[in-house]
């Protein structure tokens, strides 16, 4: 087998892992705060907390894209809270 040939599948191989180790990661606050995943009218909800005006949550239009939006409201309110000193 040729050098390059080698080469590309060990880039393939890397990437794939990358992409893992990414998206498993971007499960740790939704695992972390024990958020529930509903359905709320025809969007997907992870909500963690009471309600969604004081708990932490995300709608998508699928449960991934769901979480997307929960872990930006997640590290929204975190920054936030780090600023005001809380």
């Amino acid at each position: 087998m040729n050098k390059l040939l080698c080469d590309r599948r060990q880039d393939i191989i890397y990437q794939e892992l990358s992409s893992k180790i990414a998206y498993k990661k971007e499960f740790i606050p939704v695992r972390m705060l024990n958020a529930e995943l509903a359905m709320d009218g025809n969007v997907w909800e992870w909500l963690a907390g009471d309600n969604p005006m004081e708990g932490i949550v995300g709608y998508g239009e699928t449960p991934y894209k769901a979480m997307l939006e929960f872990n930006k409201d997640f590290h929204t309110r975190t920054i936030k809270n780090k600023e005001v000193g809380e």
